[in-house]
């Protein structure tokens, strides 16, 4: 079907849509194997057609994984109930389609800078207050900070965690759960995540510094 441009156009009007949200791909670049790239000409009918489906699962994983600039451009231009998501959803327990869906919009520039600076603040808060270390290492979570933020983060979550280990058992003390090994034993899960991440920031940095400056000759 992907070498017949009569084809591809007949399956953009005719498909079904929860079946050309898993098959298909809206972007210049070259896609995986088993997906379809919908070419630029036809983004219009497609949007037409995706202009009353439901922002569900299915649809944010589309929009976040598979589809470029243009694309979501003008998904936005009739679907405002896409930023509208994006401004009330909370980081906490998000699903991995959500996450894909709002890095898409930050990296392209899409995501009203308020709402990024909300998600940036709710992550950053909630993974330090309940020692969550996860999302310093999630590389979709990372797109919608900036270099210096999520630096920043990573400081903060290593001074309230890492730098004062002899304190860290009392600050374990304020948590409570039914479960007191699995808890503990998600702690240190976390503290091994944090340990690392810090430990590769530290090495990255040490890197930078001493990598020799060119001299004029």
């Amino acid at each position: 079907m992907a070498k017949s441009p009569e084809l591809v156009e007949l399956y953009v009007h005719g498909a079904k849509l929860d079946r050309l949200i898993r098959e298909a791909a809206c972007q210049k670049t070259k896609t995986d194997n088993d997906l379809l790239r919908i070419p630029a000409q036809l983004y219009p009918p497609l949007v037409g057609r995706l202009k009353i489906y439901p922002l569900d699962e299915g649809l944010k994983s589309f929009l976040g994984a598979r589809c470029e600039k243009a694309f979501l451009e003008k998904m936005l231009e009739v679907r405002t109930d896409i930023l509208d998501w994006a401004a009330k959803v909370s980081a906490n327990g998000l699903s991995l389609s959500g996450k894909l869906l709002l890095a898409a919009l930050t990296s392209c520039g899409l995501m009203p800078e308020d709402n990024r600076l909300r998600l940036v603040d709710q992550l950053g808060k909630d993974s330090i207050t309940w020692l969550d270390a996860k999302p310093l290492e999630d590389e979709v979570w990372q797109q919608i900070f900036t270099p210096a933020e999520f630096e920043e983060y990573v400081q903060r979550f290593r001074e309230e965690w890492l730098a004062h280990p002899e304190n860290t058992f009392d600050q374990l003390g304020r948590f409570s759960s039914d479960d007191e090994i699995g808890m503990y034993t998600d702690f240190k899960e976390n503290i091994k995540i944090a340990q690392r991440i810090s430990r590769l920031k530290k090495t990255t940095k040490r890197s930078r510094n001493s990598t020799p400056r060119s001299t004029l000759i």
